[in-house]
């Protein structure tokens, strides 16, 4: 079925991602997301599947969490890139330090440290992710590689939420962003929830 949804919409993707990662109670509980870190096999079946039934033109790529141990996320992410993913995001904290239902606030920092163990197991790009809230967590960040293997890049989730002037070069308050998107979606009668 995935092979199908995902030939239906690859003429017009560059790429098909599995998450793999998301702990929302509705993925986990029906075997999707996260739950497929515990079912390593089948994550590898449908990587395999999309693979063989993708053209060429279309990457496969997938997200996941570091999972109990670096040894068994290590694994799973070669068994990963043996499956014939392109590409790999990894959210650097494991389940247990996500907060199921509240996955904007984590109690603990994202592993950071654990970027260059894991960019060096495989082949296959790395997307680091998890905590690049700010501009300056993303300078921090990219200042720890001298000399080490780096990721190819990294993924924003909640800095981007907060404040979407991360993406900007130069650093812009959140309240102008808020201020000016507000202002925009009454000018163009755009309800601001969209």
């Amino acid at each position: 079925l995935a092979a199908k949804a995902a030939l239906h919409v690859c003429s017009d993707v560059h790429g098909i991602d599995v998450n793999m990662g998301c702990m929302a109670p509705f993925t986990a509980h029906a075997g999707m997301g996260a739950a497929l870190l515990d079912k390593p096999e089948l994550a590898a079946e449908i990587l395999r599947t999309l693979r063989r039934e993708l053209p060429a033109s279309c990457s496969v790529s997938c997200k996941v969490r570091l999972l109990p141990s670096m040894a068994k996320t290590l694994d799973f992410l070669q068994l990963v890139e043996r499956s014939g993913a392109d590409a790999v995001a990894v959210h650097l904290r494991t389940q247990e330090e996500g907060q199921a239902g509240n996955t904007l606030q984590y109690g603990k920092p994202a592993h950071w440290s654990d970027a260059s163990v894991i960019c060096s197991s495989v082949k296959i790009p790395v997307i680091a992710n998890g905590d690049f809230i700010s501009r300056e967590s993303i300078r921090k960040f990219w200042s720890m590689f001298e000399g080490e293997k780096a990721p190819a890049g990294i993924m924003i989730a909640r800095g981007a939420l907060w404040n979407p002037s991360i993406f900007s070069s130069s650093e812009v308050a959140p309240e102008s962003v808020l201020d000016n998107f507000l202002k925009t979606s009454i000018r163009v009668n755009n309800p601001q929830e969209n």
